[in-house]
């Protein structure tokens, strides 16, 4: 009987499914016997098995010839579904295993296209592929030198830039990429938005307060009042972003197509969906993969919901169960995945359909019932669940022709400091006392009582009994009043604050 000769090779790549993050098996079957073919198995996109062309004529075109042998590529798991280009690389470094016996580690991820002449091409979802192998304990990653820039900054994994498929052969003599830094802080934040606001000091304050304690907030007013140039200037105050909350956000605005680069990278995110948006568009897309909607790519900012209540109805009762729990679930078949989405809500509205009820000199055009329906649009369990309500003064008191200059630079920089001492104090106190905060990141009964003078308790008692307030609604009460302490220096809620609070709530006493 003759001798069966077999080799097989592996290398390793990564998986493109959210919700399945794992690392893909390339097994490379190299045998004497039979005809020559070459075939790819595992559940494989056609991008996948047109790789076999790219692969031999990029080989033909380096001067490394093909083998003409009897070649089998299994890609495991087999049972999940698997498309992209970018799994060219790996695929010929295990056929380089065979030809030129290059060693590579079992460790070793490998993500680009290859190209006829036998370059290496960029790929889409490239910061997703890597921070996933990086999350997944991998030290090496092999990617496009093009690309190199876009991953150069992400700690804690080896990168190394291949220009073409030559440079494989000579594998142990690549060097690894020096780390970059992000984009200093103070490259971003300076109040580009802020610093065209005119006027509205209390507007400023109470949106620091927002973003200080992570409090949603509605803004009505009459049209041009300045509502959606306040929300945008969020922005500005908002302070970068931590390691983790960073590496987060990046991965899944990669995977979406979403390209963070420059001064981008560390802001948080700031998403405005459009009013005719789909259901889909903001809560998430299934298909042959799932894909995030708005409120996951808002996760670690904002989400600015302009023109509240021309929203379609479902997207605004949809928004119960994310705004409570920070969570978001997509279900397709067996796959299911569940997405952070740790937003502070700004929405706005104006008083009517034709935004001029009450306006005083211009005249509304709107019925009663029109107004009314325009009102009930917003139900009253999302109301329940936004912490601010802040109504526009009409022009704030300032006109154009005034030579008025709002911005201070003085003030910007306050606010944006108490924000970060603001988020930084409830940080550290969630951080030592866990037990005391719940799923939606506020303070629990037990801590909120603590922080709460003597001669508020009893006011609060009477206050939810005679209006009928829910718990809900008392407890962002007080959370709210608790932003407002710390920002007024005082880690005691004193009953000024909670008055504020109470003012800036939508319930009418």
């Amino acid at each position: 009987m003759g001798q069966n000769i077999a080799m097989i090779y592996n290398s390793r790549t990564i998986s493109n499914n959210l919700g399945k993050e794992m690392s893909i098996l390339v097994e490379t079957n190299v045998s004497d016997k039979g005809i020559p073919v070459f075939e790819i198995f595992g559940l494989i996109s056609k991008s996948i098995e047109e790789s076999k062309k790219r692969i031999t004529t990029a080989f033909n075109s380096c001067g490394i010839e093909f083998p003409l042998k009897s070649i089998s590529v299994n890609l495991s798991p087999a049972e999940l579904y698997k498309e992209g280009t970018y799994f060219d690389l790996s695929i010929a470094v295990t056929i380089l295993q065979y030809t030129h016996k290059i060693k590579v580690s079992a460790e070793d991820i490998f993500i680009g296209e290859l190209s006829f002449d036998g370059s290496v091409r960029g790929v889409s979802n490239l910061l997703f592929l890597t921070l996933v192998a990086k999350d997944l304990g991998y030290k090496k990653v092999f990617i496009p030198q093009d690309q190199v820039d876009e991953v150069k900054y992400i700690k804690g994994i080896d990168i190394y830039g291949v220009s073409s498929l030559s440079d494989l052969l000579n594998i142990s003599n690549l060097s690894h990429i020096k780390p970059g830094d992000l984009a200093d802080e103070e490259a971003f934040n300076v109040g580009s938005t802020y610093n065209q606001i005119l006027g509205n000091e209390n507007g400023k304050k109470v949106l620091a307060y927002c973003l200080a304690g992570k409090h949603n907030m509605l803004l009505e007013g009459f049209p041009g009042a300045g509502k959606s140039l306040l929300a945008k200037a969020a922005v500005d105050l908002l302070p970068k972003m931590d390691t983790h909350t960073l590496y987060k956000v990046l991965k899944i605005h990669s995977y979406s197509g979403i390209n963070r680069t420059g001064i981008l990278q560390s802001q948080p995110p700031f998403r405005s969906p459009h009013s005719s948006s789909s259901y889909s568009a903001i809560f998430g897309t299934t298909g042959n993969k799932i894909y995030p909607g708005e409120l996951a790519l808002a996760d670690g900012g904002v989400l600015f919901l302009d023109e509240f209540p021309e929203f379609n109805r479902s997207i605004l009762e949809g928004l119960r169960s994310p705004l409570e729990d920070k969570l978001i679930s997509i279900s397709r078949g067996k796959l299911k995945v569940v997405f952070p989405c740790d937003f502070i809500l700004i929405a706005t509205q104006n008083p009517c359909k034709c935004g001029y009820f009450n306006h005083p000199k211009i005249i509304c055009r709107c019925t009663p019932s029109e107004i009314s329906r325009y009102k009930n649009k917003i139900s009253g369990p999302i109301l329940d669940r936004i912490d601010v309500h802040f109504n526009f003064p009409h022009n704030n008191g300032v006109k154009i022709s005034d030579e008025y200059n709002s911005y201070s630079l003085e003030e910007f920089n306050l606010y944006r400091d108490r924000v970060v001492q603001v988020r930084d104090y409830l940080s550290n106190l969630k951080n030592t006392d866990r037990a005391s905060f719940d799923t939606n990141k506020n303070m629990s009964n037990i801590n909120i009582q603590s922080r709460i003078c003597n001669s508020l308790s009893s006011l609060l008692a009477n206050v939810q009994e005679k209006y009928s307030i829910s718990n809900r609604k008392v407890f962002k009460l007080i959370n709210l009043s608790f932003t407002i302490s710390l920002f007024n220096n005082s880690e005691e809620i004193k009953d000024s604050h909670f008055f504020e609070a109470l003012q800036l709530s939508n319930i009418k006493i």
